[in-house]
């Protein structure tokens, strides 16, 4: 069984976010889906840290 991921963005990177040029602002949140759907076939190399935040959501 896995865990879907959810991928967000910090409030704190909102602003430099928006100063991005528009590409660069598309080719990162296509890269987050792309990381949402394939997050977890890497569960194994996920790290025990971020194992433990996960199994506390």
């Amino acid at each position: 069984m896995w865990v879907k991921w959810a991928v967000e963005m910090a409030d704190e990177f909102e602003p430099e976010f928006d100063a991005l040029r528009e590409d660069v602002q598309t080719e990162i949140l296509a890269l987050s889906i792309v990381l949402e759907e394939l997050a977890h076939s890497w569960g194994g190399l996920m790290s025990t840290r971020s194992r433990a935040l996960a199994m506390r959501t």
